[in-house]
């Protein structure tokens, strides 16, 4: 099923493109992640490990960033720390380390989250919503936003072309795929499956489906 469009999508890509700019990380590849983060005035930190160090995990109630429900990423908004689990792949990790980026620098998400205590809790909802965005500015800070269709309108569609453009901009393959697809001129979807289960008959579970523009249009009128 396809996410809504997000009301805050400009916003974010205003904010994305500005930081891009001043970090000058604008047409540099792959994208330069720990640039961006120094220019926000963020830091990572690397000696804790959140796959690894459930004890931290337990006492950080004041922190904030959730890419799953296994928790990949975390930033703490009053000490501008981002914390990461570092068993994950390394373009894997740079799409999470912008999402956490995010939390940081979309001022409607940190002015809320930067005040609350152990006490306060965001409505689920808006917990949801908040994730989406960070996720919408991972993207298009990962991708440089109109730069990655750029390089796209030089490749034939296929999915070898967003392999390429994965190992270009140093996105994961999946995250490429789906903004290859999502912001293609031309008309195509994506199909992501759960993986089956080892043993017993093959069955595969939609996970994920996106599509582009021009395939939603021609949807539409059939």
């Amino acid at each position: 099923m396809m996410a809504e469009p997000l009301d805050a999508s400009q916003d974010i890509d205003k904010i994305a493109r500005n930081i891009l700019a001043g970090a000058k990380a604008f047409g540099k590849f792959p994208t330069p992640i720990d640039q961006i983060i120094a220019y926000t005035e963020l830091s990572l930190e690397n000696g804790i490990d959140l796959g690894r160090d459930l004890g931290f995990l337990a006492t950080a109630k004041g922190f904030f960033g959730r890419c799953s429900r296994k928790v990949l990423g975390m930033i703490d908004i009053r000490e501008k720390i981002i914390y990461l689990d570092q068993s994950q792949p390394v373009r894997r990790k740079n799409f999470i380390k912008l999402h956490e980026v995010g939390h940081g620098v979309l001022p409607w998400q940190n002015g809320l989250i930067g005040c609350r205590d152990d006490e306060f809790t965001i409505i689920p909802e808006v917990e949801a919503l908040y994730e989406r965005e960070a996720s919408h500015f991972a993207s298009s800070s990962l991708f440089q936003l109109d730069r990655f269709e750029e390089e796209s309108a030089k490749l034939p569609l296929s999915i070898a072309s967003a392999m390429v453009l994965a190992q270009k901009f140093g996105g994961s393959v999946q995250a490429t795929l789906r903004r290859y697809v999502e912001h293609s001129p031309k008309r195509c979807a994506l199909l992501v499956f759960h993986k089956p289960e080892s043993n017993g008959p093959y069955r595969a579970k939609v996970r994920n489906y996106f599509e582009s523009h021009p395939f939603s249009q021609a949807s539409d009128l059939s």
